[in-house]
């Protein structure tokens, strides 16, 4: 039952923080406070996606490894790339960039742990009742290897998941999304 629910919350924390995307819509041009925020989400968890137009009117129109935003304007937006050097787009093409969020993901992770502790928790403790009624653990009539007596192991394993949640949602991340405005 352990190994169980531990992988149905390690499979729910992964789908709910793929999911999770934030956004925040932008004015048009992004402020130099605006740009600042996204390259330094950017910076700090090394990931930036471009998000397009769709489709795309041609493939040599795409940025290999963004890596922030060096400059915008009307017609333009210059991107940061890999090796130090700026690539620009039409600004028509670029609908905003995405970026993790850590620290969301974080918090989304430790939820879903704790999540997944307390339903096990409670599932422990309705077994746990239907034992003692019957004579509890320490009676010949229940045979019971002995963990499933002890609280000490459930809130122990409990206060793994919520760990293992936050550490997964850590690495995952969460994604926010940086929209540019319909304004331009």
């Amino acid at each position: 039952m352990r190994f169980g629910s531990t992988t149905a919350a390690l499979i729910a924390s992964t789908g709910l923080l793929a999911a999770g995307c934030a956004h925040d819509r932008m004015a048009w041009p992004p402020t130099a406070t605006d740009i600042q925020r996204i390259n330094e989400a950017a910076q700090d968890n090394h990931w930036l996606r471009v998000e397009y137009v769709s489709p795309i009117p041609s493939p040599n129109l795409r940025v290999g490894r963004p890596t922030g935003i060096a400059s915008v304007d009307n017609d333009e937006i210059g991107f940061l790339v890999a090796d130090g050097e700026t690539s620009k787009l039409p600004a028509r093409l670029v609908t905003g960039v995405t970026v993790k969020d850590r620290g969301r993901g974080t918090l989304i992770g430790a939820s879903i742990g704790t999540a997944a502790a307390i339903v096990e928790l409670a599932a422990w403790f309705w077994v746990k009742s239907d034992w003692d009624r019957r004579g509890g653990c320490g009676s010949p009539a229940v045979d019971l290897s002995g963990d499933i007596c002890e609280t000490s192991t459930y809130i122990g394993f409990g206060a793994v998941m919520i760990l293992t949640g936050a550490a997964l949602g850590y690495l995952i991340g969460s994604r926010r999304t940086f929209d540019f405005g319909p304004d331009r």
